[in-house]
């Protein structure tokens, strides 16, 4: 009787969670900062490790991975860690990812390939709402290797 109620609690939670996160409010906000993400550059794979905020980089930020214009990827960066790093570590392999095993395998064919990169305050929640959003638009999906 204890578990089944302590289950009923949890769900309950659970579900107002999710009623506070999916709000109108925070829709809006996941939807503006899909929109800020989309007016940053696209720049190729191949080229992105030098281009990529050489400046800024290392301020905190958000980036996603497109394969020929389809997101695969969305991540946070904390401030200190270079974008350039995270790059160099997925398109090598060395990132300990699936995606990164991914990337590695795909030959010298990286021209399908590109990055976008935000800087961010909070890029761990700007990823977050990045995620969400997607989720929203494709039917509760996630990038390919989130």
């Amino acid at each position: 009787m204890y578990s089944q109620i302590a289950e009923q609690e949890e769900e309950r939670l659970r579900i107002l969670k999710l009623r506070e996160e999916f709000s109108t409010t925070n829709i809006q906000m996941m939807a503006d900062k899909r929109e800020m993400m989309n007016r940053q550059e696209h720049i190729w794979a191949l080229f992105s490790f030098n281009n990529v905020e050489n400046k800024n980089g290392c301020n905190g930020g958000v980036y996603e991975i497109l394969e020929s214009h389809d997101i695969i990827y969305i991540s946070g960066l904390p401030r200190g860690v270079h974008i350039r790093d995270a790059l160099n570590a997925h398109f090598s392999g060395n990132d300990g990812l699936v995606l990164g095993k991914y990337l590695s395998t795909q030959g010298g064919d990286l021209r399908k390939f590109s990055v976008r990169f935000m800087l961010s305050d909070q890029p761990r929640e700007d990823a977050r709402q990045l995620l969400r959003y997607y989720q929203l638009s494709s039917k509760g999906a996630v990038p390919k290797f989130n």
